[in-house]
């Protein structure tokens, strides 16, 4: 990502740079190697070595460290929706200048532990069709956001650009949402309203919906009632699976490739909206748009 941005990490600029890691069910590969031993054979089986990859934030220090970022660092998660989370945090940084750029990065692993949790949760789909559930899928993806000063300082190309934000909770409880998405649809209209946009302004609705239908039926009359029947709905995940904490990384990075692609099916010359729910009652909604020089 960074290569693709055009930015190498110097002296001058690293500490200017950060690294925030959003991750729905984080390392369970080292938690799985290090608490199977223990389980088995006792306190005695516990592995020093492995223990210290079971931090959730050793994950994106491990990231900061090899490309030799010192700016802003951090781990967040939201379930389903880290990604998303991981994205405003990082907008957050560098609108305030606490950040020149910050490297988001939104990354799911799949063990046979993972897999087997989410089938007796009830949420993965049977072999024989999505029948109420998503396919699991597991992605790893970092986006480059970059204060507009400082690519234009440098002349940077520019994928687009996050003109706001919204962050709503259903407080229905834990692993509850509500079922008529008014929880979504707040997060919609704050997104909109920070950006300074009217729904008619927004060409598409890049969709949470992964075939989980208690999630998905819930989504869609949000935005039907936002607006009003008449939004083009993109759903990558129906076709690539639900990456877990990866969902909205992936669908801002399919939209920004699309305007640079010209593939205006799926990317429309217009901003859109980018949904993502936890799977536990907490919402997020981004608005991106093409990049236009001033």
């Amino acid at each position: 990502a960074l290569a693709d941005a055009g930015i190498a990490i110097d002296e001058e600029n690293r500490a200017r740079i950060g690294v925030i890691f959003g991750t729905g069910v984080g390392p369970m590969e080292s938690m799985e190697n290090f608490s199977r031993p223990l389980i088995e054979e006792g306190p005695q089986a516990a592995n020093p070595a492995v223990f210290p990859n079971t931090v959730y934030n050793a994950a994106g220090g491990q990231v900061a460290m090899h490309v030799g970022t010192v700016g802003p660092a951090s781990t967040v998660t939201a379930g389903h929706a880290a990604g998303a989370s991981a994205l405003c945090y990082g907008y957050d940084l560098v609108s305030t200048n606490q950040a020149d750029a910050i490297i988001c990065l939104a990354v799911d692993t799949l063990t046979e532990t993972v897999i087997r949790a989410y089938r007796e949760l009830g949420t993965v789909a049977t072999e024989q069709g999505l029948d109420g559930g998503f396919a699991l899928a597991e992605a790893g993806l970092a986006l480059v956001l970059e204060r507009r000063s400082s690519a234009q300082a440098r002349g940077a190309r520019i994928y687009g650009e996050v003109l706001g934000y919204g962050i709503t909770s259903d407080a229905r409880g834990v692993a509850r949402w509500d079922p008529r998405g008014a929880g979504l649809e707040r997060a919609m209209r704050l997104a909109l309203d920070q950006a300074g946009l009217a729904p008619g302004e927004i060409g598409a609705v890049w969709a949470n919906a992964s075939g989980y239908r208690a999630a998905d039926v819930p989504e869609a009359a949000a935005i039907r009632r936002l607006f009003d029947g008449g939004a083009r709905v993109v759903a990558p995940k129906r076709q690539l699976g639900e990456p877990m904490g990866a969902g909205a990384a992936l669908s801002a990075a399919l939209a920004l490739k699309g305007w640079e692609k010209g593939a205006g099916d799926i990317a429309p010359t217009g901003p859109v909206l980018i949904n993502s729910m936890s799977l536990g009652g907490t919402n997020f909604a981004i608005v991106l748009a093409p990049y236009h020089q001033d």
